[in-house]
Parts: structure tokens; C-alpha cells; sequence
């Protein structure tokens, strides 16, 4: 081959080289950012999970723990009207933080396996019956109380063992 034809091959593989590093450079950047914008996204749908899971817990619990405090501590008042209207003042409170929990329900529905979800879903109509369906005097004593706030309280921890299951999928 001739000095030519030497120049001309080491001109085109001079031009063609820097290109083909160029293209295989910008190949994996893309791959890199790809990967990177997955991860960014399976976070923030953790999180969001996380976060649905969490809060719908924190409201099934407070509305338990503030139906115990009215079902346990409102027989022990002495009179009886005050009793009424404080327990009128609280059903209307529990009404309004019943609808957190349903909202809270919905959220989890967006971001929850069948299995969690049905574990919501029960845990919700326990706090439902728990805190509206009886009345205190139904309760023969301290221990009848005791006993359905901890049957109230088993479905906190059902839904919380499929929560923790659903997030570490």
C-alpha cells in the first residue's frame, strides 16, 4: 500500500474513532442516567408507600386510643348530662377523625399488595366498630374494655406485619 493510501486510512480512523468513543461515551451516561432515574423513582415510591402506610396507621391508632379514653373514662363522670354532651362533642370528633382514616385508607389503596390492603381494609371497620359500635354501658367492667381495645389493637398489628412485608418486596 502506498504512503497515500497510509495517510487517507490514518485520516478516516482518526476521524472515525473520537466519534465511535463519543457515541459509546454518551451510550453509557444514558444507560448511568436511566439506572439513576429508576432508583430516584423506586425511592420516592417507597417513600410514598412508606409514608400512606404509616400515616393510616397513626390515625387507626389515635382513634383507638381516643375512643378508649371516651368509652373507659366517660362512665366514671359523676353527672350525668355532662356525660351526654361530652359524649355528643366526642362522637362528632371521632366522626370528623374517622374521615382522616378513610382518606388515609385510600392512600394506601394507590400503593398496597391484595394482602395489605385486605388487612386495611379489616383494620378499618375494626376502628369503625370499636370506636361507634358499642356503647360503654354495654361493657359489663374494665376488663370487658380492656379486652375489645385489645381485639381493636391486634388489627393494628396484623396491618402492621403486612405493611412491613409489602414494603420490603
Amino acid at each position: 500500500m502506498s504512503t497515500a493510501a497510509w495517510t487517507i486510512v490514518g485520516v478516516f480512523v482518526g476521524a472515525v474513532l473520537p466519534v465511535l468513543a463519543a457515541v459509546w461515551t454518551d451510550h453509557g451516561a444514558a444507560k448511568r442516567a436511566d439506572a439513576d432515574r429508576t432508583e430516584r423513582r423506586a425511592t420516592r415510591l417507597f417513600d410514598a408507600k412508606r409514608t400512606a402506610f404509616e400515616t393510616f396507621q397513626s390515625e387507626a391508632r389515635l382513634l383507638i386510643d381516643a375512643a378508649w379514653d371516651a368509652k373507659y373514662e366517660g362512665p366514671r363522670a359523676s353527672n350525668l348530662g355532662e356525660v351526654l354532651a361530652r359524649d355528643e362533642e366526642t362522637v362528632r370528633a371521632h366522626r370528623l377523625k374517622f374521615g382522616d382514616l378513610t382518606r388515609a385508607l385510600e392512600a394506601v389503596r394507590l400503593y398496597a399488595s391484595p394482602a395489605t390492603m385486605r388487612a386495611a381494609g379489616e383494620l378499618h371497620s375494626a376502628v369503625e366498630t370499636y370506636t361507634f359500635g358499642t356503647d360503654p354501658a354495654d361493657a359489663p367492667s374494665a376488663e370487658a374494655h380492656a379486652e375489645a381495645y385489645d381485639w381493636a389493637c391486634d388489627f393494628i398489628t396484623s396491618f402492621a406485619t403486612e405493611a412491613r412485608a409489602d414494603l420490603a418486596r
